[in-house]
């Protein structure tokens, strides 16, 4: 179905209309209807609108916020929330840090996801931290977890390293054939230039 001019220029009218509200609230720091039209609108230009402002007010609340929104089952908001950490994480590497012991592997994931998005040297060491634990508990975690932490070291790690990538090597041989945590660790070294 086409829309008519006159259509068309009422929904511009009203998208303009809702942008100026985004501005509005963040500019009364009033977050609640933020996230009230970040998560009820499934118009991409309001929910990328409400994410910038509310990025750019970058409160401890803020990260609540997104950090909330990583267990939404709406794939469109979860990406937004990871989109909005990594913009957001580099002041909040141990708040990001406690979700890599959350019980919901996919948080976990989504969380390493984060991590690599951030792209800094601080961002490592909860990955490292998360490998070492495993390596101490001698104890293998969720398969697709682990694979998710060693992706993440791909963007973030270095050949200091190699000694980790050994441990972490020994616990997946020790628990069993997974075909895909092995190519997962041999893609790390690769590209940590380790072979």
């Amino acid at each position: 179905m086409y829309l008519t001019n006159l259509q068309e220029r009422e929904a511009y009218r009203k998208m303009d209309e809702i942008f100026e509200r985004i501005k509005r609230y963040a500019a009364d720091g009033n977050l609640k209807e933020i996230f009230a039209l970040l998560e009820g609108s499934r118009e991409p230009a309001v929910r990328e609108a409400a994410l910038v402002q509310a990025i750019q007010l970058g409160s401890q609340e803020v990260v609540e916020r997104f950090v909330s929104i990583l267990s939404s089952p709406e794939a469109h908001l979860r990406n937004l929330a990871v989109e909005a950490l990594q913009e957001l994480g580099a002041g909040y590497i141990d708040y990001l840090e406690n979700l890599l012991y959350d019980p919901d592997p996919d948080l976990r994931i989504l969380c390493f996801n984060i991590l690599a998005g951030i792209r800094s040297e601080a961002a490592a060491g909860p990955v490292r931290r998360f490998f070492e634990r495993m390596i101490a508990s001698g104890k293998l975690e969720y398969q697709n977890v682990v694979a998710a932490a060693l992706e993440c070291l791909v963007g973030l790690g270095g050949p200091e390293d190699t000694g980790l990538l050994e441990k972490v090597a020994v616990i997946v041989d020790r628990w069993g054939d997974y075909p895909y945590l092995r190519y997962a660790l041999e893609q790390v070294r690769k590209n940590l230039c380790l072979v």
